[in-house]
């Protein structure tokens, strides 16, 4: 569980090993970094819409956290919000030489674009379109292409492979996996007490043409929780977000069992019947309970019963029926509550829009808006970076061991009653909030929405 002395800084990892290429990520001799464009035909770098109380507590992070200026925190933010909006196409333009991308602190926040080196000739005609697209937003000379020895589809199938020959570890919580695009490596994570044998295992596994950092944590296990609020009479009931219609991410909602949070408004692809969506590990052990939610009176109105869910596995989201929408104020928009943050920027935007899906990149800043307000510091909106996608995360439910694939690791600080929230950043939705590691600094996984959508049939509205 986190607490008010949780550091926002991940706890130091003691010994790393690396095996396999070890290139690391250097430029291509025949596709150099972007240059920028000559002053008179430059593009202005676009304008950021983002809501002023998210992008200062954003800024206010990036600036204590990476010890630079407000005022240079702000222009990466600016950065990072203009060329998010885009990442998708240019994702669909690199192609299979695609592999990630990521924002540089080290080097002025710039957005960086692995490609992987094995054909050259298709990797230059996609980084054409890539940087057509990212001048649109005038991100363009912001933006480095860098060659890298694997594409993104070479890093899941290495992390796939070794999620299978050390399958009874991750589900011990003795390893888990994860994929970070700006060291072009598949990280796999031990515990501290790993016995020889087992080390020895992982060190044969780690072995191929992908790069494997290995990386031993200075925890008794790697194990993380998929948190809700606790059962029956023991839910919370202070520091909690209660509101009015209409219906919204951020907001506590409860079954007769257990209490999470709202995430993101949706619509069924296939008739536009809306639904709430919010974590699938809610619905363990009762996927068809009745879940409702409170006014800002206190009074407790029905949202609808438990439509679907997926988890565990390769997913962790689901969806709620809205019975009344028209008592719920359903409408063409998905809204979130931005509430105070921990960094005491307090005015608050209780119908902040969420207008479009977005793609998770390592160190862009994203934010959480959860049901319950965080323990001592009563804020309930937190900001921090992104920092490896792909990860396998492991716990223990009622005794048995589940597992979960493809989450997206961030810094953001919640409490209990956080499953479920809005991941989100300059309007656009980025996931769900999952779980928690054990250990402290923060660290959260969530479910990405674009995944979530996927796998559910539903688009935002």
């Amino acid at each position: 569980m986190f607490g008010s002395a949780w550091s926002k800084t991940s706890k130091a990892r003691a010994r790393v090993w690396v095996f396999g290429l070890l290139a690391g990520v250097l430029a291509f001799a025949a596709m150099p970094a972007v240059a920028a464009a000559p002053a008179d035909k430059a593009i202005p770098l676009a304008r950021s819409t983002e809501d002023p109380t998210v992008q200062a507590d954003a800024a206010h992070y990036y600036a204590d956290h990476y010890r630079v200026s407000l005022a240079t925190a702000y222009e990466r933010l600016r950065i990072q919000d203009a060329a998010q909006s885009v990442i998708g196409q240019v994702t669909s333009a690199v192609g299979s030489n695609w592999a990630g991308a990521w924002y540089d602190p080290a080097d002025n926040g710039r957005l960086k674009i692995g490609i992987a080196s094995g054909k050259k000739a298709l990797a230059a005609a996609g980084i054409s379109t890539a940087k057509s697209i990212l001048d649109t937003k005038g991100v363009g000379s912001y933006t480095d292409f860098v060659s890298v020895a694997s594409s993104w589809n070479d890093l899941v199938a290495a992390q796939s492979r070794i999620d299978d020959q050390l399958g009874d570890l991750v589900k011990q919580g003795d390893v888990t996996t994860s994929i970070t695009p700006d060291s072009n490596s598949v990280q796999v994570e031990t515990a501290r007490a790993l016995p020889s044998s087992a080390t020895t295992r992982v060190e044969a596994a780690a072995t191929g043409s992908v790069k494997i950092a290995v990386t031993k944590t200075t925890a008794d296990n790697v194990r993380s929780t998929f948190d809700s609020c606790a059962t029956g009479k023991g839910r919370f009931t202070t520091n909690e977000l209660h509101c009015d219609p209409p219906i919204r991410g951020g907001a506590l909602i409860e079954s007769p069992h257990t209490g999470c949070s709202a995430g993101f408004l949706v619509k069924s692809q296939n008739n536009g019947k809306p639904y709430l969506m919010t974590a699938g590990h809610c619905f363990y052990g009762q996927p068809h309970a009745v879940w409702k939610a409170r006014f800002a009176d206190n009074t407790t109105h029905t949202i609808g019963a438990g439509h679907s869910h997926k988890f565990p596995g390769s997913g962790d989201y689901a969806l709620i029926n809205i019975d009344n929408p028209t008592g719920w104020k359903v409408g063409p928009t998905a809204y979130v509550w931005v509430g105070a943050s921990h960094q005491g920027i307090t005015s608050e935007n209780p119908l902040y829009k969420i207008d479009a899906t977005g793609h998770s990149s390592v160190n862009m800043v994203v934010c959480v808006s959860a049901g319950t307000r965080v323990k001592y510091l009563n804020h309930h909106t937190d900001c921090g970076p992104v920092k490896a996608l792909n990860q396998t995360v492991t716990d223990i439910l009622d005794g048995r061991v589940v597992t979960v694939t493809g989450e997206v690791e961030a810094i953001l600080c919640s409490n209990p009653g956080a499953s479920g929230g809005p991941i989100y950043k300059s309007h656009k939705g980025y996931g769900l909030l999952s779980a928690q590691a054990n250990g402290g600094g923060c660290k959260t996984y969530y479910q990405g929405l674009g995944n979530a959508e996927k796998g559910s049939h539903v688009v935002l509205p």
